[in-house]
C-alpha cells in the first residue's frame, strides 16, 4: 500500500513538470529565424521592398538563415 502512494504521488509530480516543462509551448520559444526577422522588417515597414529582396538573397546565398535569439535589432534606424 505504502508503494502505491509513493508511486502514485510520483506520478502526479511528474505529470505536473511535465506540463510545466513542455517544450511545445509558444511563450518558450524565442527564436526566430533571420529570414523570419527581415520578413517582419518588411511588414512594418522599417524596410522597403528593395532592400528586403537585396537582404534576402544575401541571406540566402551565404546561408544564415538559421534561427538566431531574439534580441532587439541594433540597426532598426535606418541611417
Amino acid at each position: 500500500m505504502m508503494v502505491a502512494m509513493v508511486a502514485f504521488w510520483g506520478l502526479v509530480v511528474w505529470a505536473f513538470v511535465r506540463m510545466v516543462r513542455s517544450p511545445d509551448r509558444s511563450s518558450g520559444d524565442t527564436r526566430r529565424s533571420a529570414e523570419q526577422i527581415l520578413a517582419g522588417r518588411f511588414a512594418t515597414g522599417e524596410i522597403d521592398t528593395h532592400e528586403y529582396h537585396q537582404r534576402l538573397d544575401a541571406l540566402r546565398s551565404t546561408g544564415h538563415s538559421e534561427a538566431v535569439s531574439a534580441q532587439p535589432d541594433e540597426e532598426a534606424t535606418p541611417s
